[in-house]
């Protein structure tokens, strides 16, 4: 992460000249630097005294930022919206009658739900972890948070964010919120138990909904502070159903008429030229645009066709035996194939460290290690967002899903894992172009001369 004196002229002009108060909104495509904007802001604010919050959409993009908002002396937090949000409303205390309590008494325990990232303040009230019990409020066997029942029985009051679930907000499905009826919830309050935020800084906004910006906006104004930093691209999106162009972002902030508070990000400092010519090839023309080409030469970005998904493994372990000095990515589009490829690679590639993260075991999030070489990390593509490597390979192009009736979709896809890489970047496929006819409808052909193609037997 650069300092405040090795930014670009355009990241130095928001860096000076963007309000601290209110809302502002910065887009910029992959590479221009948002999460650099991002964490100076962050930086700047905390030596101010400000508390400021980094949210992120997801796990690993959190896990990823952490160490950098660890590192800023001052109240600074990194936090995935769906940690943040529960907990400041939670903070208020106002009733939610639709949701049953979430205590559960067995025996000679309180069992309660305590999400991860509370679990330390529960461990200092006497809280402990019995693995592989079955979550009913979850319905998963990954374990569940208790506390004596005695214990329990002496102060109920100090566990009653764990242990009563009438304070969670309102939801139309599992983390998707109604915000609606958030909003009519909250102003129900007086302005004086309104509790402040700080400062949020939102990184990757894009794919979070407009009523979210909406509520935020509104509840901002009872605030002495209820600043937003906003910072997305919408030729980014990650959520297929649920997401905000930059309009709408502008609308539910009332920005539109506000240029003095929209900044926008236009080099390119992560990739290649060759790679981001084959990014290029994946956007979809949203308003955000396309970065300005960077100066930096490389090699060409080459699709490697094997026989069989084994030569692909094969292939990655053969390209990595002697180049441990690397940090990479290995992006899939099945989560059968990311299990896949981490058992293999784990058992062949005995000179790295080999690390994977599933949705479905969300705690794994706090293992993964990032910015250190001799790592190869194994990634569903839906949890690359905001990430970046020295090399990234994408195996199993013949599997690629393709949706006719969502074109714009699949190419954000492809747009956001080229765009992963700092230097090198690998496909990998079985059978060539005649595996996947949807899939290599759209991708370079040979004739463009943005791919190499190399078919290896």
């Amino acid at each position: 992460m650069p300092n405040a004196r090795q930014i670009s002229e355009e990241q130095q002009d928001i860096f000076e000249d963007a309000p601290m108060d209110g809302s502002i909104l910065v887009s910029g495509p992959p590479g221009t630097g948002k999460t650099v904007i991002a964490f100076l802001r962050a930086h700047l604010l905390a030596k101010k005294k400000q508390d400021v919050t980094v949210i992120m959409f997801n796990r690993v993009l959190r896990r990823y930022t952490e160490n950098v908002a660890q590192a800023i002396d001052g109240s600074v937090q990194s936090k995935t919206m769906h940690s943040w949000f529960p907990g400041w409303w939670h903070a208020h205390r106002i009733p939610n009658p639709e949701v049953e309590s979430t205590l559960l008494i067995e025996g000679y325990r309180a069992y309660v739900n305590c999400p991860y990232e509370q679990k330390d303040e529960l461990k200092k009230l006497g809280g402990r972890f019995e693995r592989r019990k079955h979550n009913p409020f979850t319905n998963r066997n990954s374990g569940m948070w208790y506390v004596p029942l005695e214990r329990y029985n002496a102060e109920p009051e100090a566990y009653t964010q764990w242990a009563n679930a009438s304070y969670e907000p309102p939801e139309i499905v599992k983390f998707q919120y109604n915000w609606p009826e958030i909003q009519d919830m909250y102003f129900d309050l007086d302005e004086d138990e309104a509790i402040d935020w700080g400062h949020l800084i939102i990184d990757e906004a894009q794919d979070f909904e407009p009523g979210f910006y909406s509520f935020l906006h509104l509840a901002a104004r009872q605030l002495d502070n209820g600043a937003l930093t906003i910072l997305a691209d919408e030729n980014q999106r990650l959520e297929e159903n649920r997401h905000s162009s930059l309009e709408q972002i502008r609308e539910s902030l009332k920005l539109s008429n506000k240029p003095d508070r929209e900044f926008r990000l236009t080099k390119n400092f992560r990739n290649t030229k060759q790679i981001a010519k084959v990014a290029r090839h994946f956007y979809v023309g949203l308003e955000t645009g396309m970065p300005d080409l960077p100066d930096r030469e490389g090699d060409k970005p080459a699709l490697i066709i094997k026989r069989d998904t084994v030569q692909q493994v094969e292939y990655i372990c053969n390209y990595l035996q002697h180049r441990r000095a690397l940090e990479v990515g290995i992006i899939l589009d099945s989560d059968e194939d990311r299990e896949y490829f981490f058992e293999l690679l784990t058992e062949r590639l005995e000179n790295y460290t080999i690390q994977t993260y599933s949705s479905k075991s969300p705690i794994g999030s706090e293992k993964l290690e990032f910015d250190r070489q001799g790592v190869v990390t194994v990634l569903h593509r839906k949890s690359c967002k905001g990430l970046e490597f020295d090399t990234v390979f994408v195996p199993q192009l013949q599997g690629f899903s393709v949706e006719d009736t969502d074109l714009a979709t699949f190419k954000m896809n492809l747009y956001v894992i080229c765009s992963r890489t700092r230097t090198e970047l690998v496909f990998l496929c079985n059978g060539g172009e005649n595996s996947n006819p949807s899939f290599f409808k759209y991708f370079p052909t040979r004739e463009s001369g943005l791919i190499d193609y190399r078919e290896q037997k």
